[in-house]
């Protein structure tokens, strides 16, 4: 089995990378700078450029819980670790290439430039690439209580859960390729209406496959006896 201590290597880099960016862009900064988007991607608030300071904390915060839970699911069962951390890194990539977005629109505003940057584009495109990386790992990931397709019904045996995780990783990865492709083609509301609508859509349709393919599972065995 792999040795997981690159990955953990990679959230640190990534988390510390975060903070470096930030430090750089604070100090090219004015004082004052939009600090809020509303769904259209327009700003709706000016406060101080300090308060970007909270997103590489925020990326520190969600790595360090998905570190602590890959190290605990790895210490009930080795598989699970692995399919966590790349999530872990996918996250943490995805949180540092949306903040760092938002801070260059900030420094560059002034600019008409600027204005045209989709800060609504960058999340689409990040939540994307986080699906497609996450559904490519649920197949990967053996019953638990904390990663993947959970339900009652995918979590009854490993059957049914490695079937689950099939079908969750698969449509992950089209709904991510999905969100993406769109956009290229939307903007502003629009995006954030569709990024909704997709996860909500997948959410959904997870769910019931889990119960489907479950009562799949106990007609092939009422069919074997």
């Amino acid at each position: 089995m792999k040795s997981s201590k690159p990955l953990y290597r990679w959230v640190f880099a990534l988390i510390m990378l975060g903070f470096v960016v930030t430090a750089v862009l604070l100090a090219l900064m004015p004082a004052r700078v939009p600090m809020h988007y509303n769904a259209a991607g327009e700003v709706d608030r000016i406060g101080s450029k300090y308060e970007n300071l909270l997103l590489p904390c925020s990326t520190a915060l969600f790595g360090a819980m998905f570190l602590v839970l890959a190290r605990h699911m790895g210490n009930m069962n080795p598989g699970n670790e692995r399919p966590l951390l790349v999530c872990n890194i996918a996250m943490c990539a995805g949180l540092n290439v949306l903040y760092s977005a938002l801070m260059v629109k900030s420094l560059f505003l002034a600019d008409r430039q600027a204005e045209e940057v989709d800060i609504t584009k960058f999340m689409a495109i990040a939540i994307g690439l986080v699906l497609i990386i996450t559904g490519n790992r649920m197949p990967k990931a053996t019953r638990n209580a904390a990663f993947g397709l959970r339900t009652t019904w995918s979590s009854k045996n490993d059957v049914v859960w490695q079937r689950c995780q099939r079908f969750g990783g698969y449509t992950g990865v089209a709904a991510g390729i999905f969100l993406i492709v769109l956009s290229c083609f939307l903007t502003g509301a629009a995006i954030s209406a569709a990024m909704l609508a997709v996860i909500l859509l997948w959410t959904f349709v997870c769910i019931c496959a889990s119960k489907k393919i479950y009562q799949k599972w106990e007609q092939e065995q009422k069919a074997g006896q």
